[in-house]
């Protein structure tokens, strides 16, 4: 390691010769006078780096601290995670498509939308005290027909053509019916939810499937069945097999 003071030492030599020197030709004034000034400027450079690199210690040094703290930080929320209580028995996979509270013996749903073909249009019913039940819940189901028919031959073979020209979409009043009272009922303010999913395997047809979960305690099975009378389906509910 370059060490300053030896240097400190040679620039005093110089100094001295310089004095001893008085009489000696300009050639030789000239070489003692270049030695002092790069002797300097090694000096000063070697002041500066080293205060530079004294602040590139001091900031290593916090931002080393900082990491210690992050990482100890992420460790204790990890080791707590697995202490802290479900938001709710089981989790919702999706953000739903609608939200709605059963407050009345009839909630209607609106017109299920379909993205895409078997993708989910997710409802999330909010059940409490005051829900009575049974609960309906109608719903326009839709699907698309053909409104003009196109009739034709082929000129080359002569086989009969038959195509769209138009599509529409028809809707149909269907109804899903809720029977809760195998549910446990709940006290005043509480509340738990119910997942109801569409799904069609083709968004034009009107054929389609549901799947309905009680987010609650006890678990509970749900049974479902196409409506007998009508379009729609019945959904109750009752207690899980014991395996």
């Amino acid at each position: 390691m370059f060490n300053h003071w030896k240097l400190i030492e040679k620039l005093n030599l110089i100094k001295s010769l310089k004095f001893s020197l008085k009489d000696a030709d300009k050639s030789t004034m000239k070489s003692l006078n270049t030695i002092t000034f790069l002797s300097l400027l090694s000096l000063g450079f070697l002041g500066v780096s080293r205060s530079y690199a004294e602040e590139n210690a001091q900031e290593a040094g916090h931002e080393m601290i900082k990491n210690l703290h992050d990482v100890t930080t992420i460790n204790q929320e990890v080791k707590a995670a697995g202490t802290l209580p479900a938001k709710c028995p089981g989790c919702a996979e999706k953000e739903p498509d609608l939200k709605v509270t059963l407050d009345k013996k009839s909630v209607d749903l609106g017109r299920p939308y379909y993205r895409r073909d078997n993708e989910p249009y997710v409802v999330f019913i909010k059940r409490t005290s005051e829900t009575p039940a049974k609960v309906d819940l109608p719903f326009k189901n839709n699907y698309r027909t053909c409104a003009k028919t196109y009739f034709g031959s082929n000129p080359y073979n002569g086989s009969i053509i038959i195509d769209c020209l138009m599509y529409m979409t028809q809707y149909v009043d269907e109804e899903i019916s809720l029977n809760l009272k195998n549910l446990p009922k709940l006290k005043a303010g509480e509340e738990d939810l119910i997942e109801v999913k569409f799904y069609k395997r083709d968004i034009n047809s009107d054929k389609y499937r549901i799947e309905v979960k009680h987010f609650g305690e006890p678990s509970l099975k749900e049974e479902i069945d196409k409506k007998f009378w009508g379009d729609g389906y019945n959904v109750g509910f009752k207690e899980a097999e014991k395996k």
